[in-house]
C-alpha cells in the first residue's frame, strides 16, 4: 500500500463485501534493527516515527498507538504477539 489513506479508501469501497483490519507486526525498520546496525545504507531516516526494536509487549503497543494516532488512520487495529505469531502464520512481509 502506498499509504494508510489508500488502505482506508479501499476498505470503504469494499465495506459491504469484506472486513478489513490492520495487524501491527514486528517493527521491520527499527532504529536499532538489522537495517541500521548491519547496513547503514538501508536506514530509513525519512520515517515519521523513530521506533526502536520492541523488547516488551508495552513497546509493541506503544508503537501501534502511534500508528493509530495518524489522522488518516480509521481501520480496526490489532497487535501481533511478541512471538510474531500473526506474521509467521499469515505471511506478513518481509520475513
Amino acid at each position: 500500500m502506498q499509504s494508510i489513506d489508500e488502505l482506508g479508501r479501499i476498505s470503504r469501497m469494499y465495506k459491504d463485501m469484506v472486513d478489513c483490519v490492520v495487524v501491527y507486526i514486528d517493527e521491520i525498520h527499527a532504529l536499532d534493527g538489522w537495517s541500521c546496525e548491519q547496513n547503514k545504507a538501508l536506514q530509513f531516516f525519512s520515517n515519521k516515527f523513530k521506533i526502536k526494536t520492541h523488547r516488551a509487549i508495552e513497546d509493541h503497543l506503544s508503537a501501534a498507538e502511534l500508528l493509530q494516532s495518524l489522522d488518516d488512520f480509521s481501520l480496526p487495529l490489532v497487535v501481533d504477539t511478541m512471538k510474531n505469531e500473526a506474521n509467521l502464520n499469515y505471511g506478513g512481509l518481509p520475513k
